[in-house]
């Protein structure tokens, strides 16, 4: 393992949890590894995993020793033995990279386009979803695209959506690739640096305002864990609501059974083959105001089967950024 950019310190003063906090380690990024030897293992494979990559990650261990903490960066044959936190730290240059890269191209922006490929921003007419001009939507736009954590990794798949940024001129300045509920790349071959983004259920919501398609699916999910409808292992499905359900209990059934019963199961083709039976309007009102969480679930549900899901996220809107 390479030295780190910047010296990394050997002790601090406080828990480990204080000494991952001083090193930027996120709260998700965190673990307990009991035992040195599973602390080398997970150095080893981390090591292995950044093999060749010019832009390696920092993996840090933390463990408490007598009033203070031992911070670890490379652990060595003699790690002694007892409980460690453990995080991932992207080095400063890293981010100096991107961050510095987006200060420059923002101010230079005067319009945005969402394109509903993932090429080089150079999509034709019908690949464009929303062309934005408007300075304040353009302002909110920066803020919720480059305010996160930087994970200092990358994600294979090529994205569900590409941002890109002109300048007066309509010159190309730069593409971000979203992913997901809440991850945004930036120049990713260049930069090979995901942002979590701080605040993904405003970034999703203005696209919906912006009319851009195919919102849902990630507040579908998202209101799925909230709700602990992803369960490592679903058990057998109901396929049916009880008899005589009326359209908000076919609409609250749906949206109580287990993911992926809803979207792919034999529960969501029954949920959604009683719906049909209903006019768009009647499901929509029914989820107008202040729905439940699992009603809400039920109508996106039966939205994603439809071929335009705007009218269903422009509804929930409201409810969506109050639950998430």
């Amino acid at each position: 393992m390479t030295a780190p950019d910047s010296p990394v310190p050997t002790w601090h003063d406080g828990p480990p949890a204080a000494a991952l906090d001083a090193l930027g380690v996120a709260d998700d990024e965190r673990g307990v590894v009991h035992g040195a030897a599973e602390v080398r293992e997970r150095f080893a494979w981390h090591d292995e995993y950044h093999d060749g990559s010019p832009h390696p990650t920092w993996l840090v261990a933390a463990i408490a020793v007598g009033d203070g903490t031992r911070l670890v960066w490379d652990p060595s044959a003699d790690l002694p033995d007892g409980e460690y936190s453990v995080g991932t730290v992207v080095p400063p240059r890293r981010l100096a990279a991107v961050t510095g890269w987006l200060a420059g191209v923002w101010p230079a922006t005067a319009s945005v386009r969402v394109l509903s490929d993932t090429g080089d921003g150079v999509a034709g007419d019908g690949g464009v979803l929303a062309v934005v001009t408007d300075p304040a939507e353009l302002d909110a736009l920066r803020r919720e695209t480059t305010t996160g954590r930087y994970t200092g990794g990358i994600c294979r798949c090529l994205g569900n959506l590409t941002l890109t940024l002109h300048d007066a001129g309509g010159a190309l300045l730069g593409t971000a690739r979203l992913h997901g509920h809440g991850s945004v790349a930036w120049e990713a071959e260049r930069f090979h640096n995901h942002l979590d983004v701080a605040d993904p259920t405003a970034l999703r919501l203005r696209l919906v305002g912006w009319g851009v398609p195919g919102q849902l699916s990630g507040f579908f999910m998202a209101l799925a864990f909230k709700l602990d409808l992803v369960p490592e292992e679903t058990g057998p499905d109901d396929p049916a609501p009880p008899a005589g359900a009326t359209l908000t209990e076919i609409l609250d059934w749906l949206g109580a059974l287990p993911v992926p019963i809803p979207a792919f199961g034999p529960g969501g083709e029954t949920g959604r083959r009683l719906l049909a039976a209903y006019p768009a309007e009647e499901i929509m009102a029914a989820v107008a105001g202040d729905p439940p969480p699992h009603r809400m679930l039920g109508a996106m549900n039966w939205a994603l089967a439809q071929p335009d899901d705007r009218p269903m996220a422009r509804l929930l809107a409201p409810a969506l950024r109050r639950l998430l």
